[in-house]
């Protein structure tokens, strides 16, 4: 771990900003996390960002393609470099 994230000075956005960080695949199941989540966002607001790679050609990048098409409260954002992932965690209640 690069030593800057240890020096990130947290601002939340607001008390329902969720942070996963990691390769999009069935081992870290970020669509069932989705799942998980769904009656939670519906009772109060939330919003789940997704940051890391995907390869949405493979059977589990489509489910969680799906997932986050139907789950407004959610965004994939992709890979980020550092400066990006340092303001993301800096902006999350919640680190997955």
């Amino acid at each position: 771990v690069h030593p800057s994230f240890f020096d990130i000075e947290r601002k939340p956005a607001g008390p329902g900003r969720i942070l996963c960080v990691a390769h999009v695949n069935p081992w870290k199941n970020q669509a069932g996390l989705i799942e998980a989540l769904e009656p939670l966002a519906a009772a109060r607001p939330l919003e789940m960002r997704f940051a890391g790679g995907a390869d949405f050609q493979t059977p589990y990048g489509g489910k969680f393609s799906g997932a986050i098409a139907r789950n407004p409260w959610c965004t994939f954002l992709g890979p980020l470099d550092r400066g990006r992932l340092r303001d993301e965690l800096a902006a999350a209640s919640l680190l997955v």
